[in-house]
C-alpha cells in the first residue's frame, strides 16, 4: 500500500510539474519528486529529477544538498563534495566549518524563523555529505580538520552552545564512520563517541527537552557500541 501511495504521489507531482506552474513552484515540485524517487530506490530517475530542478533553481541551497546526497549514494563522491560545497556557498556558510556557532545559536533561539532553522539544518547536512565524500576518496584527515574547526572554542561558550558544537562534531564523525571500512569504522565512531560525550557533559544539567541534550546521550551510546565494530565488508 505504501509503495502504491508513493507511485500515486509521483504521478501526481509529474502532472503538476507539467501544468504551467510558476517556475519557482515547478522547481519545488521537481525537487520533492526527486526526493521521493530517491526514497523508493529509483536513483537514476532521481538524478534526472534533481538536474531538472536545478535547471530552474540553481540558487537553492537545499536542492543542492539533496542532489549531493543522491550523488554520494550512487558512488559519485567527487560530485557529491562539489555540490555540497556549492550548497554551503548558497547558504552563505563557511566551507571551513568554523561558523557553526551561528547554527547552534539558531537551534537554541526560540524566535528563529522556520526558514532560518531549515537553512541551518541544510548547512549541517551539507557538511555531513562532504565528510562522507572525503572518506570515500581516502581523505579522512579532512574530516578531522572540519570537526576541529566546528568545535574550536566550544569549551569557552555558553553551556548550550558549546554542547551543540560538540554534538555537530559527533554527527560528522558518525557520518564518516557509516561509509568507512576496516579499522576506520571503529576509529571514526570512537571519535564520534568522544564528541558526543563532551556534548553530554555540557548539556546534561540543562532541562530535558533542550536542543541536543537527548541526541548527545543517544549518540554517545550508539557510537560507543559501533566503535567496537568494523565495516560490513570486513567481517
Amino acid at each position: 500500500l505504501q509503495q502504491k501511495a508513493y507511485e500515486r504521489m509521483l504521478a501526481d507531482m509529474q502532472t503538476m510539474s507539467e501544468s504551467g506552474l510558476a517556475q519557482d513552484l515547478k522547481g519545488r515540485v521537481l525537487h520533492g519528486r526527486a526526493r521521493i524517487l530517491s526514497l523508493v530506490g529509483r536513483s537514476s530517475e532521481a538524478l534526472v529529477g534533481y538536474r531538472a530542478a536545478l535547471g530552474i533553481g540553481q540558487d537553492d541551497g537545499p536542492l543542492l544538498t539533496s542532489y549531493a546526497q543522491e550523488l554520494l549514494a550512487t558512488g559519485d563522491a567527487s560530485g557529491a563534495i562539489a555540490q555540497s560545497e556549492s550548497a554551503l556557498r548558497k547558504l552563505n556558510r563557511n566551507l571551513s566549518g568554523g561558523d557553526m556557532l551561528s547554527v547552534a545559536q539558531t537551534a537554541i533561539t526560540i524566535t528563529t524563523s522556520l526558514f532560518d532553522k531549515e537553512s541551518a539544518q541544510e548547512a549541517l547536512d551539507a557538511h555531513l555529505v562532504r565528510a562522507m565524500g572525503w572518506v570515500k576518496q581516502g581523505n579522512a584527515n579532512l574530516v578531522d580538520t572540519l570537526v576541529a574547526n566546528m568545535t574550536a572554542g566550544a569549551d569557552n561558550r555558553a553551556t548550550g552552545l558549546g554542547g551543540l558544537l560538540y554534538l555537530y562534531g559527533g554527527y560528522v564523525y558518525e557520518a564518516a564512520g557509516r561509509v568507512a571500512t576496516g579499522d576506520q569504522v571503529s576509529a571514526f565512531n570512537g571519535k564520534a563517541a568522544d564528541n558526543y560525550g563532551k556534548a553530554w557533559a555540557l548539556l546534561k544539567d540543562l532541562q530535558p527537552g533542550q536542543p541536543g541534550r537527548a541526541a548527545a546521550l543517544a549518540g554517545q551510546a550508539r557510537t560507543t557500541a559501533l566503535s567496537q565494530s568494523k565495516g560490513p565488508s570486513d567481517g
